[in-house]
């Protein structure tokens, strides 16, 4: 073979090798990057509105005929950090002189590294008012306290998830208070009951299908799983929530989101 026709076959193979290449990325594709902008949450709780807006990123990807978008969501908690302890005084607190007088004075909701960090005090008493009766006539004998105790407990919630749903573990730590009022502490105030009302406060932004809905919309009907749950320093000691999430698609599906976002985005 003479050296033009080395040449021609050389600048052949090197031509065909590059359009191969080029068509590789071009099925690979840059990332695409989609801002959610201070979506707006309202959260309900006793009749009472709480804002909890709503920020994030979806980072979408293509290889090999398979799909991924990274979807990670931001919420502020400063309105539940604000709010959330007078909606407990509400349910627990309790005046009867003639019975229980609880007094929970003190709630302190703060960031504490991926979990939230929950200090409360309080103050209880027992009291009695015996009476009699005579001649039909009903007498009291005046009230009597019968015990009075203050206390305070520090409770540290952890949210995990499954994939599909979230939960909140609960750690109750420094407890100085015991007898009633420490099983107050425990169940009432800062145990599952507690837990249990932020956990009813995440589903804005836990809540898969509450998810979707702020996606693109070629990724909105797409299967989706919870990667990771936790809470965060906004700063200056606002709680945040912040939810990692994950779509796996490939073949016809990949192919069809992937055109549907770039028509998006023109």
């Amino acid at each position: 073979m003479t050296a033009p026709r080395i040449a021609l076959l050389f600048l052949i193979l090197s031509t065909a090798a590059l359009a191969d290449d080029q068509g590789s990325n071009k099925q690979a594709g840059a990332p695409l990057e989609f801002q959610l902008r201070d979506v707006p949450g309202v959260i309900t709780i006793d009749g009472q509105h709480f804002e909890v807006p709503v920020a994030g990123t979806v980072i979408v990807t293509r290889e090999n005929e398979k799909l991924r978008a990274s979807v990670t969501i931001d919420a502020d908690l400063k309105s539940l950090q604000d709010g959330l302890p007078d909606v407990v005084r509400r349910r627990v607190n309790h005046h009867d002189e003639c019975n229980e007088v609880i007094d929970v004075h003190t709630i302190a909701i703060s960031p504490d590294g991926s979990s939230l960090h929950v200090d409360a005090a309080a103050h209880y008493e027992h009291w009695e008012c015996p009476w009699t009766e005579v001649f039909g006539q009903r007498i009291s004998a005046g009230k009597h306290k019968i015990v009075e105790q203050d206390g305070s407990a520090t409770l540290i919630l952890m949210p995990e998830t499954d994939g599909s749903s979230v939960s909140i573990r609960l750690e109750v730590r420094d407890m100085k208070a015991d007898g009633i009022l420490g099983d107050l502490l425990k169940t009432d105030i800062l145990g599952p009951w507690l837990r249990d009302l932020i956990l009813q406060s995440l589903p804005q932004t836990t809540r898969l299908a509450n998810i979707a809905e702020q996606l693109p919309k070629p990724l909105r009907t797409l299967p989706i799983r919870l990667d990771s749950v936790s809470f965060q320093d906004r700063g200056s000691g606002v709680p945040g929530l912040r939810v990692k999430a994950t779509i796996d698609v490939s073949g016809t599906i990949a192919n069809d989101a992937w055109q549907h976002l770039h028509e998006e985005r023109k």
